[in-house]
C-alpha cells in the first residue's frame, strides 16, 4: 500500500498525490506532461523518447511496464484524485502513440479504467477533455484483434453521446466528440456475427446497450434547436452519424417524432452536395434493412473503394467446403461402390409430387444457371426448383443438394458439379434471408459462397460462370476486373453476359454511392468513387439494351434515375423524363411483384412521396448547406477530381492525414504501410526493405497492393 501522509491534520495523501500536488498552476491542461512524468518517474518506466519507446520493445518489456500502469491505477483510481488521474492518462496517451506497444494495453484491460473515468462525479471538465482525446487514440488504433476493436466503440458510443449537450458551444470539441462517436458507429459490428467478439475471449452485448434511439434524439435535436453556425460547420457529421445509425438500428431513425429521421434523409437527396445526397439515398436504404446480415446488404460499408476498411473485416470463419468433402468420399469408393451410386443417382422416384431424377434434375438446373431462360424478356430471379424436377428444399435441404452434386460427380461432371453448389449456396442465402433465419448461419452461407467463387475462378479461369459469381457474391472494388476477364472467357453465353454486365452496373452505382457517403472528401478512395459514379450511368444503360422487356430492365430503369439524381442533383432538368420512366418502371414491378432490391425501390418511393415535406420541415438546414466551409471545395472535388491540392496525391498521405503521424520528441514515428498506425516496433519487408507492418496480417492484407513494388512476402524481423 502507498504511504498516506496528512496536510493540516484532516487530508489524507500518498505520496505520487503530494508529488503531483507541488506542481504549480490551478488550471489541469498545462501541468498534463509535467503530471505524466511525475507518474513514469515513481513508476520507475520511461517512455517519453523515441530510444525509451525501442529499447521497451526490443526488451519485449511493454508487459511490465503496463502491469505498473495497472498497479497504479488500482492505488490512486477510488481517490479519484484529478492531477494523477490526468498523469496517468497522459501516460496512457503516450504509450498508444505507438501501435504496437498500445497491444498491451488491450491484454491487460488498461482501457476500461479510461471508460471508468466517465462515471467519476463530478466530473471534471478538463479531465472530461482529456479523457475525450484518448478515447480517440484508442479509436484510431485500436487492438488488432475484432473484438477489442467491437469493445472500445461500445465502451466509447456510451460516454460519448452524454457529453453532446456539454460541448454544443465549443466547435473544436464539438468536432472531436462528433468524430469519436462516427469512428465507434463505424466499428461496432453487430451485423457482422456475435462469434467474432467470442474470438478476444470478450461478451457480446446487445445492441440496445449502444442507446442509438438516445443518440438520434439528441442529434435531431440539434437540428432543430442548435444556432445556424452548428449546423453549417458540423452537418457533414451528423448526417454521417445518423447513417450509421440508421445502418445499425433503424428503429431509431424510425420511431423519431413527427418522422423527422426519414424526412431529414429525403432532405439531403435535395442539396446541392454529392455526398449529402449520398448519405441521404443511403439512410433511406437502411431503414428497409430489417434483419439482415452484413454480406447480404447492397450498401455494405465493406464494398467501398477503400482497401484499409474493408480489411477491417477479415473473413475467420472456416467454412466447412462440402464438395471437398463429397469428392474424397467418391475417390475413397471402391468400382463396385462407384457403380451403386451411379445407379443409384439415374433412377427416377415420385417425391412431393414431382418426378425425381438426381442426375436429369442436376443437368437441367446447371443448364438453365448457365443458359438462362429461353426468352431473353424472363427475370434472372430463379424459378421454382419444381420446373427441373427438383422437389422442395425444405427445412433440412443439405442432403438433397448432396445428392445432386453427387450425381454429377459420378458422372464425371466436376464442372458442372461445383457450379451447382455455388448456385444453391447462393439460393439458399436468398431462402433464408428472406426468412429472416439465423444471422449466423447466413453469414457462414455467405462466406462459403465466395470462397467457391474464388476456388472456382482459380480452378477454372477460362469459365465465365465463376466470374459472376464473384462479382455478385463479393462485390466491391475488385467487381469490374472480374467481370471484364469473365466476358473473355469463350463459354461466356449471351445469358451470363447479361448477368455480369447487370452485376457490375449495380456495383458501380453501389460501390461509389456508398464510398461518396462515407469516405473522407480528400481520399483517393472519394476521388475514385466520384470517377466511378459519373460512369455507372453508361453502365446501367449497357446493362438496360441487353435486358429489354424483363424485369431487371425496369429495375436498372430507376437505378439510372437515381444515378443522375446523385451526380446532377434534384433541380437538374435532365431528371425530369427519368423520373417519368422510372416512376412507370415502379409501377410495374410492383404489378409482377418483383422480389429483388426491395430495399432499393422503397427509398426511391420514400425520397419521391416525401420531398415536399422534407424541404419544408427542413428549410434551416437546406438553406444551410452552401454556406458551410467545406461546400465549395466539395463541389470542386465532384466536378474536377484532376484539381490539383484537393486531393491527397498517394495512399501514404491519405493514411498520415487520417491517423495524424505522431511524433516523440519532435521525431516521426514510421506509419505501417498496411494500416497506417505509428509504431517503432515495425518490421521491414525482407526484399525491399521499403515497407514496414506491425504484424504477419497487416501486411498480408497488404500484399495485393505491395506485390506490385516488391516479389517477396515476407518480413525482415
Amino acid at each position: 500500500m502507498a504511504t498516506l501522509h496528512y496536510v493540516d491534520g484532516r487530508n489524507p495523501y500518498n505520496t505520487l498525490e503530494l508529488q503531483c500536488l507541488r506542481v504549480p498552476g490551478s488550471a489541469l491542461t498545462p501541468c498534463l506532461e509535467r503530471l505524466s512524468a511525475i507518474v513514469c518517474k515513481h513508476l520507475d518506466i520511461a517512455i517519453f523518447t523515441a530510444r525509451d519507446i525501442k529499447r521497451i520493445l526490443k526488451t519485449n518489456s511493454g508487459g511490465e511496464v503496463i502491469r505498473k500502469l495497472v498497479r497504479c491505477v488500482e492505488e490512486n483510481e477510488g481517490r479519484e484524485n484529478v492531477r494523477v488521474l490526468g498523469g496517468i492518462l497522459t501516460t496512457i496517451l503516450h504509450i498508444l502513440k505507438d501501435a504496437v506497444l498500445s497491444q498491451e494495453i488491450y491484454r491487460q484491460n488498461l482501457h476500461h479504467f479510461v471508460f471508468r473515468c466517465f462515471d467519476m462525479r463530478p466530473l471534471d471538465p478538463e479531465l472530461r477533455d482529456l479523457l475525450v482525446s484518448v478515447v480517440a487514440e484508442f479509436l484510431i488504433a485500436p487492438g488488432h484483434a475484432p473484438g477489442y476493436s467491437h469493445d472500445v466503440a461500445v465502451r466509447c458510443l456510451a460516454k460519448m453521446t452524454p457529453l453532446i449537450h456539454a460541448y454544443t458551444d465549443n466547435d473544436t470539441k464539438l468536432q472531436l466528440l462528433f468524430v469519436n462517436i462516427r469512428m465507434s458507429l463505424f466499428k461496432v459490428r453487430f451485423h457482422c456475427g456475435h462469434h467474432l467478439s467470442h474470438s478476444a475471449g470478450l461478451a457480446s452485448p446487445s445492441i440496445d446497450t449502444l442507446e442509438l434511439p438516445y443518440l438520434a434524439k439528441t442529434i435531431v435535436g440539434l437540428l432543430t434547436d442548435a444556432p445556424t453556425w452548428l449546423i453549417r460547420n458540423q452537418h457533414g457529421h451528423i448526417s454521417d452519424i445518423l447513417v450509421w445509425i440508421s445502418y445499425h438500428q433503424p428503429e431509431a431513425i424510425l420511431d423519431l417524432h413527427s418522422n423527422q429521421g426519414s424526412l431529414f434523409f429525403a432532405a439531403c437527396n435535395l442539396t446541392s452536395s454529392v455526398a449529402l445526397r449520398c448519405r441521404g439515398f443511403v439512410g433511406l436504404m437502411n431503414l428497409h434493412y430489417l434483419n439482415y446480415t452484413s454480406d447480404e446488404r447492397f450498401y455494405e460499408p465493406r464494398r467501398s473503394f477503400d482497401e484499409r476498411r474493408r480489411n477491417l473485416f477479415p473473413e475467420e470463419l472456416q467454412i466447412l467446403n462440402k464438395s471437398t468433402v463429397l469428392e474424397k468420399f467418391l475417390q475413397s469408393r471402391n468400382e463396385r461402390e462407384v457403380e451403386e451410386i451411379l445407379h443409384d443417382t439415374s433412377v427416377t422416384d415420385l417425391i412431393d409430387g414431382v418426378f425425381y431424377n438426381p442426375y436429369d434434375a442436376a443437368l437441367r438446373y446447371v443448364g438453365y444457371e448457365l443458359l438462362g431462360p429461353q426468352a431473353t424478356d424472363q427475370s434472372f430471379i430463379f424459378p421454382n426448383l419444381r420446373s427441373f424436377g427438383i422437389p422442395d428444399l425444405g427445412d433440412e435441404p443439405d442432403d438433397l443438394i448432396d445428392e445432386l452434386e453427387m450425381a454429377l460427380r459420378v458422372n464425371k461432371k466436376v464442372f458442372e458439379a461445383e457450379v451447382l453448389r455455388l448456385g444453391f449456396t447462393m439460393i439458399l442465402i436468398k431462402d433464408m434471408t428472406d426468412k429472416k433465419a439465423d444471422t449466423h448461419e447466413i453469414q457462414k452461407l455467405s462466406f462459403s459462397a465466395r470462397m467457391l467463387a474464388q476456388a472456382g475462378m482459380k480452378k477454372w479461369p477460362d469459365r465465365s460462370y465463376f466470374y459472376w459469381a464473384a462479382a455478385k457474391t463479393h462485390g466491391g472494388i475488385e467487381c469490374r476486373e472480374w467481370v471484364e476477364r469473365g466476358l473473355q472467357c469463350s463459354d461466356c453465353t449471351p445469358h451470363m453476359r447479361r448477368r455480369m454486365l447487370y452485376e457490375v452496373a449495380l456495383n458501380a452505382f453501389s460501390t461509389s454511392v456508398i464510398s461518396l457517403a462515407l469516405e473522407l472528401n480528400e481520399s483517393v478512395s472519394w476521388r475514385l468513387a466520384a470517377e466511378c459514379l459519373k460512369s455507372a450511368k453508361g453502365r446501367i444503360e449497357d446493362a438496360i439494351e441487353l435486358s429489354r422487356g424483363s424485369p431487371e430492365e425496369k429495375l436498372l430503369i430507376v437505378f439510372l434515375y437515381v444515378t443522375e439524381l446523385m451526380v446532377k442533383g434534384a433541380m437538374s432538368p435532365s431528371l425530369v423524363p427519368l423520373e417519368k420512366n422510372a416512376i412507370k418502371a415502379m409501377s410495374t414491378l410492383a404489378a409482377v411483384r418483383y422480389p429483388g432490391h426491395m430495399e432499393f425501390l422503397k427509398a426511391v418511393a420514400d425520397f419521391l412521396l416525401n420531398r415536399e415535406k422534407a424541404r419544408k420541415q427542413w428549410s434551416t438546414f437546406l438553406a444551410e448547406v452552401p454556406n458551410s466551409k467545406s461546400f465549395a471545395s466539395d463541389v470542386l472535388r465532384f466536378d474536377d477530381p484532376e484539381a490539383e491540392g484537393l486531393f491527397w496525391d498517394n495512399r501514404i498521405d491519405q493514411v498520415s492525414r487520417w491517423y495524424e503521424q505522431k511524433t516523440v520528441n519532435d521525431k516521426q514515428l514510421p506509419l505501417c504501410t498496411g494500416c497506417g498506425t505509428s509504431s517503432l516496433g515495425l518490421r521491414k519487408c525482407s526484399r525491399c526493405e521499403k515497407a514496414r507492418y506491425c504484424d504477419k496480417l497487416c501486411q498480408t492484407s497488404d500484399w495485393k497492393r505491395h506485390k506490385k513494388e516488391c516479389l517477396s512476402s515476407e518480413i525482415a524481423s
